[in-house]
């Protein structure tokens, strides 16, 4: 669960911190440290992009997007 959390928002810390809460078991945190920094470094080498910042960008061009349309219908209006 760590190691999915880690490698989806590219925070490993996160990742080890939140199972480590959750299971009151300090243990499993060098298995932790080294699953959420593998899936880390395995996403990123695969290439597949950080789930924020793939969420921050669609609505950063939705919002352009309907800024855009809104500055076309403005002139439209005042003729």
């Amino acid at each position: 669960m760590g190691a999915l959390l880690a490698a989806s928002v590219r925070a490993p810390l996160t990742g080890i911190v939140l199972v480590l809460e959750m299971t009151d078991n300090y243990q499993l945190i060098l298995p932790m440290i080294i699953t959420c920094l593998g899936a880390t470094l395995l996403a990123q080498f695969l290439g597949g992009k950080p789930l924020y910042s793939t969420i921050l960008q669609r609505t950063l061009a939705k919002q352009e997007a309907e800024q855009a349309a809104k500055a076309q219908q403005a002139p439209r209006e005042n003729t």
